[in-house]
């Protein structure tokens, strides 16, 4: 069977409506996870500010439909390590979509997590980058 994802980066300048874009985009989404960097941007789903208690949660509902929203807490490189940890949940489910704001600037001059790069050359998720 063939894997088929669909990848899209949202961006523009500051101000310009990339996140209102992005939640237009995944409004009828049933299977979702958002890493919502600002921690401000996303609210339609069970937010988690804790990455072991998303987890946690994620083993009940990962099969079936599910609208997560992911808060990190802490520096860029606990965020980037965080975000290694949810590719490779989102890896091993296949058929969501998976939201992370601020790539840019979460990843900065640095490489992307090897995780990250799995999940992208996969093709398991749908993502909608931004």
């Amino acid at each position: 069977m063939d894997k088929e994802a669909i990848i899209r980066l949202v961006f523009g300048i500051r101000g310009c409506g990339k996140t209102v874009k992005v939640r237009n985009l995944i409004k009828d989404v049933r299977r979702l996870l958002v890493v919502d960097t600002k921690g401000y941007d996303y609210y339609d789903g069970v937010s988690f500010h804790s990455l072991a208690e998303l987890k946690k949660f994620w083993l009940t509902v990962y099969s079936g439909d599910f609208r997560l929203i992911y808060k990190p807490p802490g520096d860029n490189a606990q965020r980037i390590e965080d975000i290694a940890e949810i590719c490779t949940l989102c890896d091993a489910c296949e058929n969501m979509t998976l939201v992370i704001e601020e790539l840019n600037i979460i990843f900065d001059d640095k490489r992307p997590p090897v995780e990250f790069n799995k999940m992208i050359f996969s093709g398991a998720a749908l993502s909608a980058l931004t």
